[in-house]
């Protein structure tokens, strides 16, 4: 006999109450979303607003990403590529026992003020925002 649970839709069985729970979740981030004018930004064109983990994973696809609640104007953070970087460096150390070919990959922003920033670093704030969106 299958064991059933009071919801809020009466007695239902564990999988159903589960499946409620991720629609609801699912809902309220759709709600969120359009709270922050995901959906509204005109001429038909829809903005997805993501969490930090999913603004990572973009930076790792190569797109750039801001924070819709940011101050400065066509500000965004990138990824540079390590291999990129230990070229643009090209400083080589005798003490250190090798070049600088093993740089790691690096976040970099775009500032308001037009000034790229190598090692662009989250605040708490920054990393517990759902408000990150694909800069274009």
């Amino acid at each position: 006999m299958t064991v059933m649970i009071h919801s809020k839709y009466g007695y239902e069985p564990p999988e159903w109450v589960q499946a409620d729970a991720r629609l609801d979740r699912w809902y309220k981030d759709k709600r969120r979303a359009k709270q922050h004018g995901a959906f509204s930004l005109g001429k038909n064109k829809e903005e997805a607003i993501m969490n930090f983990g999913e603004a990572i994973k973009a930076l790792k696809l190569g797109k750039r990403v801001a924070r819709k609640g940011w101050n400065g104007e066509h500000q965004f953070i990138f990824l540079v590529d390590g291999d990129l970087l230990s070229d643009a460096v090209g400083y080589t150390d005798a003490d250190l026992g090798n070049s600088l070919e093993d740089c790691s990959d690096a976040l970099a922003i775009y500032t308001s003020n037009k000034v790229v920033q190598v090692g662009w670093l989250a605040s708490q704030t920054d990393m517990l925002a759902d408000d990150w969106v694909v800069f274009e």
